[in-house]
C-alpha cells in the first residue's frame, strides 16, 4: 500500500482543488496468482473507502481470462463490491455494464 500510495500521490500531487482527472490504472500488474490477487483487493478496497475524495474518475483493467481459474469467482465478487460501475467486454465487441451504487 504504501508503495502505491507514494505513486499515486506523484500523479495527484501537482491537482489543483478543485481538480477533475481521468485515469486508467492498476495496482497491481499482474493479477493471475493468489497472492497478486489477494494484493490488488487490498488496494481496491482502501482506495474504494476513499473513492468520495479523489474528484476524478478511475478505470481500472482486468483480463478475467487471466484470472487463476479456482479464484476467479470470489475475486470478481469482492472486485464488484469496491467499484461503482463494471464493464465486462468480450473480445467480440459485445459487453454489459452494470452500475453498482
Amino acid at each position: 500500500m504504501k508503495g502505491y500510495d507514494s505513486i499515486v500521490n506523484a500523479i495527484l500531487g501537482d491537482l489543483k482543488d478543485p481538480s477533475i482527472f481521468r485515469m486508467v490504472s492498476r495496482a497491481i500488474p499482474e493479477v493471475k496468482k493468489e497472492e497478486q490477487i489477494a494484493a490488488e483487493l487490498d488496494v481496491e478496497r482502501s482506495y474504494h473507502s476513499t473513492f468520495g475524495s479523489f474528484g476524478g474518475s478511475l478505470l481500472c483493467s482486468y483480463s478475467v481470462e487471466e484470472i487463476e481459474p479456482r479464484k476467479r469467482g470470489k475475486w470478481i465478487a469482492e472486485l464488484l463490491q469496491n467499484h461503482h460501475t463494471a464493464i465486462f467486454l468480450r473480445k467480440s465487441g459485445d459487453g454489459i455494464a452494470f452500475n453498482l451504487e
